[in-house]
């Protein structure tokens, strides 16, 4: 890729796979910020999704729904309050206890509707919010998804909601 001098110099190494990676997936690549000037964001690479393997896996969930394999899914579509167990669609105004956002909904074709997890680094914290999720909720299916070495990794955990803490 041919790199274009401005009148500062020559860009940064950073900018340039910025650029590249924004090409790549045909997203925006500049935002203004408060005086008008362009700058480079991590959001114009990523989009909505907060990590690269999250915008990998939403490729594939496209794939997949262009292919009629599931009729259709949604990133971040709403928050489960881990108190009182309720599904919130509204992502604002929501303040106070615990709350756990799964990364995708996805609607299959035939069955229950599915909540995936998209990780490339499993927290504790992480792990028992979802675990408290999944129990709260054995009426969907739940699923933990990972890339490991180029290929997807798909596990389904069964909902236990007799104990949500155990290992």
């Amino acid at each position: 890729m041919a790199v274009r001098r401005t009148s500062k110099g020559s860009r940064r190494a950073a900018d340039i796979i910025i650029l590249e990676n924004a090409r790549r997936h045909n997203l925006r690549m500049t935002e203004r910020d408060g005086a008008g000037r362009c700058r480079h964001t991590r959001r114009a690479v990523l989009g909505p999704y907060k990590s690269k393997t999250e915008l990998l896996y939403a490729k594939r969930l496209a794939e997949l729904e262009a292919a009629r394999e599931i009729a259709g899914f949604r990133y971040e579509p709403c928050r489960i309050n881990l108190v009182t167990g309720e599904l919130v669609a509204d992502r604002r105004g929501h303040r106070g206890g615990p709350w756990y956002t799964p990364d995708f909904r996805v609607d299959p074709l035939h069955g229950p509707v599915e909540y995936h997890e998209v990780k490339g680094f499993w927290r504790t914290a992480d792990r028992l919010r979802w675990r408290i999720a999944s129990a709260l909720h054995p009426e969907f299916t739940w699923r933990l998804v990972r890339l490991v070495k180029g290929r997807w990794s798909i596990q389904t955990v069964e909902a236990q909601p007799s104990e949500p803490f155990a290992k």
